[in-house]
């Protein structure tokens, strides 16, 4: 192999000649499905290590992206909710394509009915879509939001209420109270 190509994975079993088997290994795995590639158990390490290797690289992605600082949770619901979207998106793609297609399946040079990359990906998308969304509706997360939302508003409210109690306003300064305090606060936070 010349110094400018990629080296590829290779199978490590050895072929019944003695030599190591110069077929590719399953995505994720080590040998091939001649190899012992299709066993269940093989698969599913498999399957591990592709799922750790993307995990990895979106944590060092969004260690890149934070410069190495843990996002706060405002951010990490903020994500989910773009993962939500772009998986929503996805789906919605497969489906048109899905819809075009005149058949699902098509036989295989070895005889068998496969079928269509597109109907696979669809079934993929809907298993992802329904999972994501099944993790947002257990998280309860608006409901959350809102009572955090509802404390902060408390505090505020008892922080304001201290600073014009600590003040010693005038009986008039003390009348515009309840028309200056909401309408600065709807300013400041719209």
């Amino acid at each position: 192999m010349g110094s400018t190509e990629l080296a590829r994975p290779q199978c490590t079993a050895k072929a019944r000649s003695g030599e190591r088997c110069k077929r590719p290994p399953i995505p994720g795995g080590t040998v091939c499905p001649s190899h012992g590639g299709g066993s269940p158990k093989v698969r599913a390490a498999a399957a591990r290590r592709l799922e750790e290797k993307r995990t990895q690289a979106v944590v060092e992605y969004q260690s890149r992206k934070t410069g190495g600082r843990i996002q706060s949770i405002g951010d990490v619901y903020e994500e989910l909710l773009k993962t939500t979207e772009m998986v929503l998106v996805w789906r919605d793609r497969l489906h048109d394509r899905v819809e075009e297609l005149t058949t699902f399946g098509y036989q295989s040079g070895a005889g068998f009915e496969q079928l269509k990359t597109e109907v696979a990906l669809m079934e993929r998308a809907m298993d992802r879509s329904t999972s994501i969304l099944t993790t947002l509706v257990k998280l309860n997360i608006d409901e959350r939001a809102e009572r955090l939302s509802n404390r902060y508003g408390d505090l505020i409210a008892l922080a304001i209420t201290r600073i014009l109690e600590a003040l010693d306003l005038t009986p008039d300064q003390q009348a515009r109270v309840p028309e200056v305090v909401p309408r600065i606060l709807r300013g400041i936070l719209s």
